[in-house]
């Protein structure tokens, strides 16, 4: 999981994604057991459906925190 924190906190910056602890920890847990090339398929994913939320809206907060529910959404079925 070494490769995900190195590229994904990289890429989060760049994008200005406000990726908390808990986002970190509940990817992880998610996407732990994938093989490496779906690990990454399925974080270029999640990022997608962040940043397509984003777009639209205008408060800082209120983005973040709806970026990050449908990315975790997302996720969350993915995995099921």
């Amino acid at each position: 999981m070494r490769w995900f924190y190195k590229e994904f906190v990289t890429y989060a910056k760049q994008k200005n994604m406000t990726v908390l602890k808990d986002d970190y920890n509940f990817i992880e847990k998610c996407i732990r057991n994938m093989p490496q090339n779906e690990q990454r398929d399925v974080m270029r994913r999640y990022c997608t459906v962040w940043n397509a939320v984003v777009v639209g809206t205008e408060n800082n907060v209120s983005k973040q925190n709806l970026g990050r529910f449908a990315a975790n959404e997302f996720l969350r079925r993915y995995v099921e």
